[in-house]
């Protein structure tokens, strides 16, 4: 009788541990998934790059909706994320990931959302910030 208390407790355990995969809004948006490399970052006060900014930069997005940033090979965030079909600042219609900033390992905020829309060009992927003076960020399949 233990043992079979026991095996339901594991496996009622591990049942809630496994989240299922994010629901993507088309098939191109699981190009998202995976290890991405910083390239440079194109904004109104110039370009920074890994050489100007001193330091390396990977991002990764999993199936699981789970986000992380490094800096050389420090994990300065983790967050969670979502992606939606919604119109961008431009009124245009895009993909867009809402990452929810209250993940951020050195800081508790709560409610707070950062939302980015995204395109594919071959093997660079670029995130355009959801804000007026946003900037393109561009990265490479790792």
């Amino acid at each position: 009788m233990r043992n079979i208390l026991l095996l339901s407790l594991a496996i009622l355990c591990l049942g809630t541990a496994c989240k299922k995969a994010i629901v993507m809004p088309n098939e191109e948006s699981k190009l998202l998934f995976g290890t991405w490399r910083w390239v440079k970052t194109v904004a109104i006060g110039g370009v920074n790059n890994p050489s100007t900014a001193g330091y390396e930069e990977r991002i990764t997005f999993s199936a699981r909706g789970k986000f992380e940033r490094y800096h050389n090979s420090n994990k300065i965030e983790k967050l969670s994320f979502t992606v939606n079909q919604d119109s961008t600042l431009s009124g245009s219609t895009a993909n867009i990931i809402t990452f929810t900033t209250s993940g951020f390992l050195n800081n508790n905020n709560t409610n707070d959302f950062a939302k980015d829309s995204y395109s594919f060009h071959h093997d660079t992927m670029v995130l355009h910030e959801e804000t007026i003076d946003g900037a393109a960020i561009y990265y490479v399949r790792n």
